[in-house]
């Protein structure tokens, strides 16, 4: 290696305002281009880039979900022969492309996931989503074999210790996603004089993330409002809401592109997720103010701990309405396990992201 490494980085998309995945790819480019040289190979998303990256569109269709994971796995092959030479590190956003890689960030092990709740549904989404779940596990499994990854890299402790299950022959490291916590800052107003206890989730699959559940909760706890941020099914849960008699204290707030002012607005996230391999929006919130009531997935432990940061709940009506329960009841409580969230949020800082993947680059070209 001469100078700056160079890198060949290949993900489906990269997009500051998509999916987590998405947008912690824009946010590593975007942020470490001042030292090192991306080679972006990507199918959406490439415009966001800095102007002084080199990128290379690969067409593909956005739909359906299984011919994309396919297609960009087959075409992406040539495009990484043609670069190889030419770069220092090959890095893969999951197990996207049959060629051997240096690196590979793993944000979801499909064989540790054993059913999506896309899956629940019918017709044609019933089958694309289960297409693309086996499609992603076929290709991870060829892909995550030392044979073709030289190292794997968790977005989480909870992806570390599934690859460590499922993948054990390959060498894998742990580099946490990360928020920037210049977007995400607390109100500084003071303490908030609401009666409600303002509770918010933030999700894209109102199944996966348990917004039925959480319907049922708002009707056991007359102390809380809640929101759900996100473009999911509105009008069958706002009728589900009227049906349990709690329209007037939740809202569905659609899409929203920016959500920083949303979190500062509420005083609790809710996660009830079956599934998340990061999850950063609770990380976003708790920069923002919020206390943390979510199930075990992702780093809710880390934010929460022994219920310091706010309650560590198993997926039933009773355990998720007690913890909101004693938030709402006292509003000391709330702030101090909010105190605890923001301060360990803290540690998932986006610049601590990208240093670590820069000198894991520079280790390997050095090697």
């Amino acid at each position: 290696m001469s100078g700056r490494p160079r890198v060949l980085y290949l993900t489906h998309s990269i997009d500051p305002n998509g999916g987590g995945m998405e947008r912690m790819g824009h946010a590593l480019v975007s942020r470490g281009s001042d030292r090192i040289d991306f080679v972006v190979v990507a199918s959406e998303g490439l415009d966001a880039l800095p102007a002084h990256v080199t990128t290379v569109h690969l067409p593909l269709p956005s739909r359906p979900a299984f011919a994309r994971i396919a297609l960009f796995y087959a075409r992406s092959g040539a495009l990484v022969r043609r670069w190889r030479s030419r770069v220092d590190v090959v890095h893969s956003c999951g197990a996207i492309t049959r060629e051997r890689v240096d690196l590979s960030t793993v944000h979801l092990v499909h064989a540790a996931v054993t059913s999506s709740s896309r899956e629940d549904g019918k017709g044609w989404r019933k089958w694309n989503a289960a297409l693309a779940r086996y499609v992603g596990r076929r290709t991870e499994r060829r892909q995550f074999r030392a044979s073709r990854t030289k190292e794997l890299v968790a977005v989480s402790q909870q992806v570390s210790a599934q690859l460590s299950a499922q993948y054990r022959d390959v060498p894998h490291r742990t580099i946490n996603n990360g928020v920037d916590a210049h977007r995400f800052v607390r109100d500084d107003r003071g303490p908030r004089d609401s009666e409600q206890l303002r509770v918010v989730m933030v999700t894209g699959d109102f199944t996966l993330k348990g917004v039925d559940l959480a319907l049922d909760v708002t009707a056991l706890v007359p102390a809380m409002h809640l929101t759900v941020v996100g473009d999911g099914p509105r009008e069958d849960y706002a009728r589900r809401a009227h049906e349990r008699g709690v329209s007037d204290r939740v809202t569905f707030a659609g899409f929203v592109r920016d959500v920083a002012p949303v979190y500062r607005e509420h005083d609790v996230v809710l996660c009830l997720s079956h599934y998340e391999s990061f999850g950063l929006f609770l990380v976003e919130a708790a920069l923002s103010g919020c206390a943390v009531v979510s199930t075990d997935v992702g780093v809710a432990a880390s934010l929460i701990g022994e219920n310091q940061g706010g309650r560590l709940v198993v997926r039933s009506l009773d355990a998720v309405a007690e913890g909101l329960r004693e938030l709402a009841n006292d509003r000391h409580v709330l702030e101090a396990c909010a105190d605890v969230a923001y301060e360990r949020a803290l540690e998932f800082s986006l610049d601590r992201m990208v240093d670590d993947y820069v000198a894991l680059y520079e280790e390997v070209a050095r090697a």
